[in-house]
Order: C-alpha cells, then sequence, then structure tokens
C-alpha cells in the first residue's frame, strides 16, 4: 500500500500536495475546517508513486465526489511553503491545478 509523501526531517515535516482551483458561476470553491481559522481549495497528500494529476483526482474524489477525469487539468503553479501548524515545522511543495 502507498503512503502519503510526508516525512519528518530534522525538525520539520516534508509534505508534498495537490489543490485544485474549481469555478463554478464565478466563484472558487474553498473549504474551511471550523477548528482553524484559514481555508483551503480541495485537494490533499500526494502518495508514494502516485503522480500529482493522479493524486488530485484522487483526492477530490475522496473530498467532495467529483470526478476530475472529465475535466482539463493544467499545472498553474508550484508552491514552495514554510509554516508551523500545531507546534510542528513543515516545509510542503505544493502543486496547484487549475480545473
Amino acid at each position: 500500500m502507498s503512503k502519503d509523501l510526508s516525512i519528518m526531517i530534522d525538525d520539520a515535516k516534508l509534505n508534498v500536495r495537490v489543490g485544485a482551483i474549481l469555478r463554478y458561476k464565478g466563484k472558487i470553491l474553498v473549504e474551511k475546517n471550523t477548528s482553524v481559522d484559514f481555508g483551503v481549495v480541495p485537494g490533499g497528500r500526494v502518495k508514494t508513486m502516485e503522480s500529482t494529476r493522479d493524486a488530485l483526482i484522487r483526492e477530490v474524489r475522496e473530498e467532495i465526489g467529483i470526478d476530475l477525469t472529465k475535466y482539463d487539468m493544467n499545472i498553474v503553479s508550484f508552491i514552495e511553503n514554510f509554516f508551523e501548524f500545531d507546534g510542528k515545522n513543515y516545509h510542503e511543495l505544493y502543486y496547484l491545478y487549475n480545473v
């Protein structure tokens, strides 16, 4: 079974993630968890031996039930994030797709 591309290195967690810009009627879908003060576009972690495209298709299907294989998907940005969350340091490599 493949695992998330998320590993601890020294005092930081390295994540590889994907996200989707999904537009509908001029608006962009953003997920908001009530336990945090920020929102994110749908997506999640890439698994070992999984392409970022396949990861996005899987994550969006799991999270909101939309089959992205029916849509054009293009990488619009590659973002490198550094942040602290829940007392942990993160170094995140983030692939953002326009769908």
